[in-house]
């Protein structure tokens, strides 16, 4: 089958991220087809062998976008395409495509919490009303968690018998648990991108409320989004947190950085679509605390392979820091029996399951 996945740019990001891996381990061949421009994840994508077209011209032109994609699309005889993107552009291609192209099935993916989607006056109705359509010009509607279906249902009214939880994956391959740390300090790591709804101000603070004494670092790991990477920066010096917290940025060894780590702390406090970042650590064998939002309680087993707050708060997460600190230094076995429960939960969302799964909605009628 010939299967093209519709989007707006091929940087960095987790929705490109997942298809790069999609076409790795796809029996199909797939095509990644993007609205805006290419990026560093689909010349990856590229040199894995998979099919790449960045549209010309299209950025400010949504029917010439949706006439070239049509175009496109009868010349590689396309069985199948998913609309990965939630713009309201992209929603637009779709209707438009899905109207002239008769026999190509259409599956629309939801990625983020509807509430994300939401806008005021017009805009909003402009955005429920291309929805509505682009779900009705949809043979099947993909959800990445049950947080993410709910949200969409509720909010947009999506007819609830038409959509599929199918659970982000990742390649496990990728990540390998690591030895029993022996230290005596517990290393805490976040990897993400930097920006307000990701709650690094409050996990900053979670951390500055510990005893000065603590044993405990900090590493963050993500690319910057608007300048908040220096605000939080600014921020731990005013905490007086430089010698505890360190800032890398974007990183490519993450695997790696994940092996040096004992927590993996996830501050977001908007309603997480899933969080794939968190399977990572855990495939790493390192357990997760995080807020309970969105799909996250989807994830994690309080207490089982991980911690979840009680509220969103940095009392929370510094209560947290503290119950997990407790058990990395005083309990070593339940700290290890974590550790290994979290890998097993992450071999629950391999990408091969994933892509199994969307495979099948492929075909069925």
């Amino acid at each position: 089958m010939n299967i093209l996945h519709l989007q707006l740019s091929g940087g960095p990001g987790g929705i490109v991220s997942l298809c790069r891996d999609i076409n790795k381990h796809s029996a199909h061949h797939n095509f990644f087809y993007f609205l805006f421009e290419g990026g560093s994840i689909a010349d990856e994508i590229a040199a894995q062998g998979g099919t790449v077209q960045v549209a010309t011209g299209a950025k400010n032109h949504p029917l010439k976008a949706a006439t070239d994609l049509v175009r496109y699309c009868k010349k590689q005889q396309m069985d199948v395409i998913v609309d990965h993107s939630g713009s309201p552009y992209t929603r637009f291609v779709h209707i438009y495509a899905a109207r002239r192209l008769k026999k190509v099935r259409f599956l629309l993916y939801l990625h983020s919490n509807a509430a994300d989607s939401i806008g005021k006056g017009f805009k909003n109705r402009l955005y429920k009303l291309l929805m509505h359509s682009a779900a009705r010009h949809s043979a099947h509607i993909v959800a990445i968690s049950n947080s993410v279906a709910e949200s969409y249902v509720r909010l947009f009214r999506l007819p609830k018998e038409k959509i599929t939880v199918v659970y982000n994956g990742t390649d496990l391959a990728r990540f390998t648990p690591h030895s029993a740390h022996t230290n005596d300090i517990l290393r805490l790591i976040y990897v993400g991108r930097i920006f307000s709804s990701k709650g690094i101000d409050l996990l900053l603070e979670a951390l500055a409320a510990c005893p000065t004494d603590t044993p405990i670092t900090l590493t963050l790991v993500g690319s910057d989004h608007g300048g908040y990477t220096e605000q939080m920066q600014a921020l731990s010096a005013r905490l007086h947190l430089e010698d505890k917290v360190q800032f890398l940025g974007r990183r490519t060894d993450v695997p790696q950085l994940l092996q040096q780590a004992d927590l993996f702390v996830h501050p977001a406090v908007w309603e997480e679509g899933f969080g794939i970042t968190l399977i990572e650590a855990m495939a790493s064998g390192v357990p997760c605390l995080a807020f309970p939002k969105g799909a996250i309680p989807e994830i994690i087993g309080p207490e089982i392979d991980g911690f979840l707050t009680e509220e969103v708060s940095a009392a929370a997460l510094t209560a947290g820091i503290n119950r997990a600190l407790e058990l990395f230094t005083k309990a070593p076995h339940h700290w290890h029996t974590l550790c290994k429960n979290a890998r097993q939960k992450a071999e629950l969302f391999s990408i091969e399951r994933t892509v199994a799964q969307l495979e099948a909605l492929y075909q069925e009628q």
